[in-house]
């Protein structure tokens, strides 16, 4: 299943009046635009474009995106798309949508390296099993890139898979009609179209998104929209170009080797659930361990592996493979031997 969830925080400050006041919004002066008004999208506009890509569910905040990710049956989602602003540090499931700029005047909807955010990581965590095992959660960010580094980082690890997402912004407009007079320059070339007395908006919720090759000398790196061509009311149809996996726990159980499976799953649960562990020495491969088998050398604490602990762990079972390291690490604390069945 491919789910879609946007933003359902965002008002408009103050609110417009009506459709000709919204549209003026986006035109030029020269044809009876607002001077200095940049129009963004809001709650509406990412409905329209939820409804378009043939569905989705608003949140608004970190807690009604948890919300909606616990409501999915187990091993269900095989990519979810989070459709909201950003900028470049943070991405946002609620603000106000001025004038002049998006505000993100809400830190409970604040997705990163955030405390709201990070404190719901545990949660995010005990939701992982809602995912397949190679599932992809993509950040689609309005008016900036929501490739961010950092914020994909913090994602990554709290959804325990590979996060996605734009380096440059999406762009974001809407359909309007009836266009009214064209006015042109001196030289009769066409400069703007204006409004005819009774232009409504037709269509919400048309995105785009444009790569830019900023290596390339004579790209075109300027912030004018693309054409109008490029626009699509489909979010599925926009195509990330910024990857994170850093904390993407199935990497591991899809290593080739059973062995090399079982160590690195090891490893990144400890790193993942348990980051102040008592200190492990080093891990081994053991076809006798019923599971996971805590050995002691010298002084050092060390823990042997079963090597099917790491290839036949999915999302569903990986909650008892936190459990059984749990168990590990607390005969590791207290310097004792012994061995803890895989279940």
């Amino acid at each position: 299943m491919k789910l879609l969830i946007h933003a359902s925080g965002y008002t408009v400050v103050p609110p417009w009046a009506n459709d000709r006041q919204e549209i003026s919004c986006t035109l030029d002066t020269k044809c009876g635009g607002i001077a200095n008004c940049h129009w963004s999208p809001a709650n509406r506009d990412f409905a329209a474009a939820g409804v378009r890509s043939g569905g989705s569910t608003g949140a608004g905040t970190v807690k009604e995106l948890l919300d909606v990710i616990a409501k999915q049956a187990v091993e269900s989602i095989e990519e979810l798309r989070i459709l909201g602003h950003a900028n470049d540090k943070v991405f946002s499931l609620a603000g106000d949508v001025k004038r002049d700029d998006v505000y993100f005047s809400n830190d409970q909807a604040w997705i990163g390296p955030f405390p709201a955010f990070e404190s719901a990581i545990p949660q995010f965590k005990e939701l992982q099993d809602r995912f397949t095992a190679d599932a992809k959660i993509i950040l689609m960010g309005c008016n900036a890139g929501s490739g961010n580094t950092d914020v994909m980082k913090v994602v990554s690890h709290a959804f325990l898979r590979t996060v996605q997402g734009f380096k440059n912004k999406i762009h974001f407009n809407f359909e309007w009609g009836p266009t009214g007079a064209t006015v042109r320059d001196r030289g009769g070339q066409p400069i703007c179209t204006g409004m005819a007395p009774n232009s409504s908006i037709l269509l919400r919720g048309r995105m785009a998104y444009v790569t830019v090759n900023l290596n390339d000398p004579l790209a075109d790196t300027s912030d004018k929209p693309p054409p109008i061509t490029a626009f699509t009311t489909n979010a599925w149809n926009l195509q990330p170009d910024s990857s994170n996996n850093e904390g993407d726990i199935f990497i591991a159980v899809r290593r080739t080797d059973a062995g090399s499976a079982a160590t690195e799953l090891a490893w990144r649960i400890m790193t993942e659930f348990f980051p102040g562990h008592a200190w492990v020495a080093g891990t081994g491969i053991n076809d006798k361990s019923p599971g996971l088998t805590v050995i002691k050398d010298g002084t050092k604490m060390m823990i042997d592996i079963k090597p099917a602990w790491g290839k036949t762990t999915t999302p569903a079972t990986l909650k008892k493979r936190v459990a059984e390291m749990r168990q590990a690490l607390e005969l590791v604390k207290n310097q004792k031997t012994g061995s803890i069945a895989m279940t």
